[in-house]
């Protein structure tokens, strides 16, 4: 599975193409999704990185829709440390 980014405006495409590059420098460390690809599609610039494993919307959708305080308490937390 892989995530698909998508910037339609010039500036968006400026911010695309530096997260690609910072995630080619990176690699595949803990934690850093590899970059698969990144190009052009009409006036759309793609960046197609490989997918860890299920998303937030999946675990979201697990848990009935409903998250708990502990782990909307555990996602903040690593959200601010980002």
């Amino acid at each position: 599975e892989v995530v698909i980014k998508i910037a339609k405006s010039n500036a968006n495409a400026a911010t695309l193409l530096h997260k690609y590059q910072v995630l080619q420098e990176l690699g595949e460390s803990c934690g850093i999704p590899k970059a698969l690809w990144l190009g052009c599609e009409g006036n759309f610039h793609i960046m197609v990185l490989k997918c860890f494993g299920p998303s937030l919307v999946d675990h979201f959708r697990e848990c009935g829709q409903r998250f708990s305080l502990d782990t909307v308490t555990l996602l903040a937390a690593q959200l601010v440390s980002q």
